[in-house]
């Protein structure tokens, strides 16, 4: 069965009856124009419901991946009750329609799930295209853009430190650790919060929260994204489980952002705020920036998508696969270790600065984000009007999703696309620049690129870089001593992380050790 119902439950055939009408004005909407040019190819749905029951299973990507395939297409359409989904396997294909046309494909398709039941419409990152949209994105802009991406890189240093003490004192726990990373890392440049413990109330109210998103921006998961009107179906009615589902998420996720920021303005008027934060600094320039249209529900709103963002997205599943590859890898950890010994020495750890002297560090980071990508399908973008791109038509109104995992096993771009290799991003001894960038594909194109792209990045490299300069990482052996290899299977959500796996990490040397203490 479809996952567009896996959360729905048994859904009763009145209900069907009742959105028929909805179903048939969809259909007759259809513009002329969209039989005089053809459709990208895709597979032949059914009447009325198209595509829906053969919507591809988990891991959704890899079942959008061979229907490409399957139809000898990078472009490949769907039918999903009347409305049009596009995913594209090619790069240069989702560029060419994100950054050539970005004014078309700028806009975000109606999530009513999300945004409208779970009650996510703060977050800019979900938002239609528009003036709110617009202020939102430039206050954020403001305060992350390339020209300042060292502005936190304090408290990066402090969490990633953090980060591996808590790694030498429980190595078993790392999965743990990692996550724990992030989500503290968060709330530090967010709000300002120096979070200590996964008990702390700012860290344990995000964890609800961060579930339910992932779970609600699954593609295909819920049927009231599809027909919109069925989030007016009450909650006791049969089959609308989805209700509470939503009901409850929404509590959580508003508890997740009103707290924090609750207390930046409580610190920020007694003036007993120590720590800098994005929130703290709005309030601060508040006045400047009112004339911008930015009052306190926007800058809360914003750091809620920093925080949430953070928190949802690439740095902890991406560090979690750089643990997998590791692990399966150690002949790379020794090689990564060997730069790190004849770049850095032992007596300091590397920091942000010696990027450029690290060229195989670097590979291995890109590695880790082509290997594993935190999020095989980025977040759609939806078509603001007609559209003609190599004979083919993309109506506006068209959800349109970039598969990074397709593009990621690009066989012509990436040799042997499945093995971990982070030496196909080197040539004579440096990045090479004709391979392409998973940094560039994985953070998306056009208006609508992760604003946050360089802070994860930053993080990443950091953290990586520290966590093989001090700790060797390798497979747990068994009782008989032979080594134990993970499966290097991985989650299936719209966010997807290595499912749980051993690993046998230890300090490089007492010395190493040494250079983590607090």
């Amino acid at each position: 069965m479809s996952t567009l119902v896996k959360y729905l439950g048994p859904f009763p055939v009145s209900v069907f009856a009742a959105v028929a009408t909805a179903i048939a004005l969809a259909l007759a909407r259809r513009k002329w124009t969209s039989r005089r040019l053809p459709y990208p190819p895709g597979p032949k749905g059914y009447p009325i419901i198209g595509n829906v029951l053969g919507f591809p299973g988990n891991p959704i990507w890899e079942g959008l991946a061979k229907m490409a395939k399957e139809h000898n297409t990078d472009i490949l359409h769907l039918d999903m009750m009347g409305s049009h989904l596009v995913v594209l396997s090619n790069s240069d294909v989702a560029a060419d329609l994100a950054e050539q046309r970005s004014i078309i494909y700028a806009d975000r398709p109606r999530l009513p799930m999300v945004t409208e039941l779970m009650g996510v419409s703060w977050s800019f990152t979900l938002m239609p295209y528009g003036e709110t949209w617009r202020i939102h994105r430039k206050l954020f802009h403001r305060f992350f853009n390339v020209a300042i991406a060292d502005k936190y890189d304090e408290n990066i240093d402090k969490a990633v430190n953090a980060f591996l003490r808590r790694l030498s004192e429980s190595p078993e726990r790392f999965l743990k650790h990692v996550h724990f990373l992030n989500g503290s890392l968060a709330l530090s440049v967010a709000y300002g919060l120096n979070v200590e413990s996964e008990s702390d109330k700012f860290y344990s109210a995000s964890e609800d929260a961060m579930s339910a998103i992932d779970i609600g921006l699954a593609p295909g998961a819920f049927l009231v994204d599809v027909l919109p009107i069925l989030k007016y179906v009450p909650e006791w009615f049969p089959g609308a489980g989805f209700q509470k589902f939503a009901r409850e998420a929404k509590e959580n996720i508003e508890k997740s952002i009103i707290l924090p920021f609750q207390h930046v303005k409580e610190s920020f008027k007694a003036n007993t705020i120590t720590t800098p934060s994005f929130a703290a600094a709005c309030l601060e320039e508040l006045p400047e920036l009112s004339e911008d249209g930015v009052d306190e529900k926007t800058i809360r709103d914003v750091a809620g998508t920093v925080y949430l963002g953070e928190r949802c997205y690439y740095t902890a599943s991406s560090l979690q696969s750089f643990f997998l590859a590791a692990t399966l890898h150690p002949e790379m950890v020794r090689m990564a270790q060997k730069e790190l010994d004849e770049v850095i020495g032992g007596d300091r750890l590397p920091d942000l600065s010696d990027k450029p002297q690290l060229p195989y560090i670097t590979a291995f980071v890109k590695e880790v984000l082509r290997w594993g990508p935190p999020v095989p399908l980025t977040s759609a973008h939806r078509v603001m009007e007609d559209d003609v791109y190599k004979g083919q038509l993309l109506p506006a109104g068209t959800t349109v999703m970039d598969n990074v995992w397709a593009m990621f096993r690009n066989e012509s771009d990436y040799p042997d696309a499945h093995t971990f290799n982070p030496g196909r991003f080197l040539k004579d001894g440096q990045i090479d620049p004709n391979v392409k960038d998973p940094e560039l594909q994985l953070f998306g194109w056009g208006r609508r690129i992760c604003p946050g792209r360089h802070f994860a990045l930053r993080i990443m490299f950091l953290t990586i870089a520290r966590t093989l300069a001090v700790f060797d990482i390798s497979k747990c052996l068994d009782e008989d001593g032979n080594p134990i290899t993970p499966d290097g299977k991985f989650t299936s959500g719209i966010i997807t992380q290595p499912l749980p796996f051993r690993s046998d990490i230890k300090p490089r040397s007492a010395h190493a050790l040494s250079l983590i203490a607090g």
